[in-house]
């Protein structure tokens, strides 16, 4: 299912709304509004280029309390804190994307808080931090977010699936040991791409605690092949609060969940 089909409005009263979650794809948002019991309560899904519009929206039809933004987008690069120069910024990106393509671009760096790590990465030039009357946000990288909620509440390999890409991170008791993305156009290509990392890093799957969420592209069929390899499998996103009146389950609001719970 596509993020458009995903929108829904049970705002019943703007009063009640408080809360707005951002995840920023390539070329478009998806959006959540929660209300002051943290009810998932009306999603939207819009071009980038309408962001201003939006936001313009947000400010007229709510009070809110929080404003909450994540990138989803490449490039982006982790680093040890200690290495870090902040004059040396597009160096980290040489030979891994043309930092050229992206002139005029906001330069961002996220701090893991479990963990001397810091996230590089870039964003569209037109982004406003002041998103509401009196609100900022400064938006955080989406693999910042899932290592963070992967340390806080499930440790293990945590995967999302979103927008035709799989993001799969890995927090354990040694702490963060990785971060990817990759393209899910097949229903196994996330299988794969797991038992990869699992034998790059010497991981027995049989043991490895696997949490997915999001849109999980045929959610049976893929949940039982993956369970022949990761018995511990997990579903997440069903704690999700969400009103009846909704289009899909709320796995697929997942990303949402996730830019709430970070930060």
């Amino acid at each position: 299912m596509n993020k458009s089909g995903l929108a829904f409005d049970n705002i019943a009263d703007p009063k009640d709304i408080s809360e707005l979650s951002v995840v920023l794809y390539a070329d478009s948002f998806f959006y959540g509004l929660w209300d002051k019991t943290s009810t998932l309560k009306k999603t939207g899904y819009h071009p980038y280029v309408s962001l201003q519009g939006v936001s313009t929206l947000w400010d007229h039809q709510y009070n809110l309390e929080t404003v909450k933004v994540l990138s989803a987008v490449k490039p982006y690069v982790h680093l040890d804190a200690l290495d870090y120069e902040e004059e040396f910024f597009d160096v980290y990106f040489h030979g891994l994307y043309d930092v050229q393509k992206l002139s005029g671009y906001r330069k961002l760096v996220d701090q893991f808080s479990f963990q001397d790590i810091k996230t590089l990465h870039y964003l569209e030039p037109h982004f406003k931090k002041k998103i509401s009357k009196s609100l900022y946000a400064t938006p955080r990288h989406l693999s910042t977010a899932m290592a963070e909620v992967n340390h806080k509440y499930k440790k293990g390999l945590l995967c999302y699936i979103g927008q035709g890409m799989v993001h799969i991170t890995l927090v354990d008791n040694k702490g963060f040991r990785m971060y990817n993305q990759y393209p899910c156009a097949h229903k196994l290509d996330c299988l794969y791409f797991l038992l990869m990392i699992c034998q790059s890093l010497g991981i027995n799957t049989a043991s490895q605690p696997l949490f997915l969420g999001g849109d999980n592209l045929g959610k049976s069929f893929l949940e039982s092949e993956l369970v022949k390899y990761f018995p511990q499998l997990q579903l997440i996103g069903e704690e999700i609060k969400i009103d009846a009146d909704r289009p899909a389950p709320q796995s697929h609001y997942y990303d949402l969940q996730i830019c709430r719970l970070c930060g």
